[in-house]
């Protein structure tokens, strides 16, 4: 028996599963061949010795760079790949060795994502939030009357130039659907009473979907309620998005706000709902509205860059039963699945209010079905 409400949180892993290349690698990966290597071509071919792209003292090497005869060395071989005019080996060469680049670029925080040797690398949202906790201890053990907030002005600079550059790589991704997902969602949400997608991402893949479900005749649907398309974190049409670390429930949190330096505020998603209406929705048109309701999860990670929002979501008395699905591109690997399933549940550990919800609530593996 279908349930009569269902929230249905929605995030990159679905655009994924459309084959679409949105992960934050994705765009580290296009990243230097759209962005790096032009610049290493102007700096070194060029002679341009005015770069503010890279370090001052790279620049400067490489632009007066005349020779060099050995790959050992990274400037020597990013040098001879750049004159030698072949770009497939300069990209291998540096997506090999992403390592380097944090010693080269000028923007610092985008050299770090780069050299992380972090399990989920490049994680920008969370690497930020790192920085910000170190510039936050220092200014808490600081004597000093005044403490120099400088580096944290510079650390927001240039989440907000990686920002732009994710939403103009977001941008090029061609939007297409996949039968296998359509008839998924068709399977799942037809004669559903209401159905809240909750959009995470800033593509507008599943709007799509709902598009061509809800204005094909061929297709048999029905939504005996409504649904609604509540893109929480904006969209790339408009532009106004939510970028930044989303949990303001931890103890760095509470501490950041007695230090009273607004600036490290300016980046947490907690502010930037209030930029619009999309938050209070989610409880004026779902979770205040609806007597009870399940969540389905699809493509959402449940990280705690999200988990102020999250948390209102699962914790709720409203919320009766957490819906994962199982990986349809692990079938090949089925102790990967499992995996994937458990490391949800951990993830989801860190946003209930106690184990007892968490297995009262998550559907167990078993019972669990598959996704396309």
């Amino acid at each position: 028996m279908l349930p009569k409400n269902i929230i249905v949180l929605i995030g990159n892993g679905f655009d994924i599963a459309n084959g679409f290349k949105t992960k934050f690698s994705d765009f580290a990966e296009d990243y230097v061949e759209s962005k790096i290597i032009p610049e290493l071509e102007d700096v070194i071919n060029n002679k341009n010795n005015k770069s503010t792209f890279f370090r001052r003292s790279f620049v400067e090497n490489m632009a007066g760079k005349f020779s060099a005869f050995s790959y050992n060395k990274p400037e020597d071989a990013l040098w001879l790949h750049t004159k030698n005019k072949t770009p497939d080996e300069l990209k291998n060469y540096i997506c090999n060795n992403y390592k380097i680049l944090g010693d080269y670029l000028q923007n610092s925080l985008l050299g770090k994502l780069y050299s992380s040797t972090d399990k989920n690398w490049f994680d920008i949202e969370n690497t930020y939030f790192k920085e910000l906790v170190e510039i936050k201890n220092k200014a808490s053990r600081s004597t000093a009357k005044d403490f120099n907030y400088v580096p944290l002005r510079i650390l927001n600079k240039e989440f907000s130039e990686i920002k732009k550059e994710v939403l103009n790589y977001l941008r090029k991704v061609k939007i297409t659907n996949d039968d296998e997902i359509l008839q998924f969602l068709i399977r799942h949400f037809n004669n559903v009473g209401n159905v809240y997608f909750i959009n995470f991402n800033y593509t507008n893949t599943l709007k799509s979907y709902v598009d061509k479900i809800c204005t094909n005749d061929a297709i048999t649907f029905n939504f005996n309620g409504n649904y609604k398309i509540n893109h929480i974190h904006g969209d790339l049409e408009s532009g106004k998005i939510v970028f930044g670390y989303g949990n303001d429930q931890n103890d760095d949190y509470q501490e950041i706000k007695k230090l009273e330096e607004d600036e490290f505020l300016r980046y947490f998603k907690t502010f930037d709902y209030l930029n619009n209406s999309n938050y209070d929705k989610v409880n004026e048109e779902a979770i205040d509205k609806f007597p009870n309701y399940e969540v389905y999860i699809l493509g959402h990670s449940l990280g705690l860059t999200d988990k102020t929002l999250l948390s209102e979501i699962l914790n709720s008395e409203k919320c009766r039963k957490i819906k994962f699905f199982k990986r349809t591109d692990l079938k090949e690997h089925p102790s990967l699945i499992q995996s994937n399933y458990r490391e949800l549940t951990y993830a989801a550990s860190r946003i209930l209010t106690s184990e007892r919800e968490l297995r009262k609530k998550i559907i167990n593996f078993e019972d669990s079905v598959s996704f396309p």
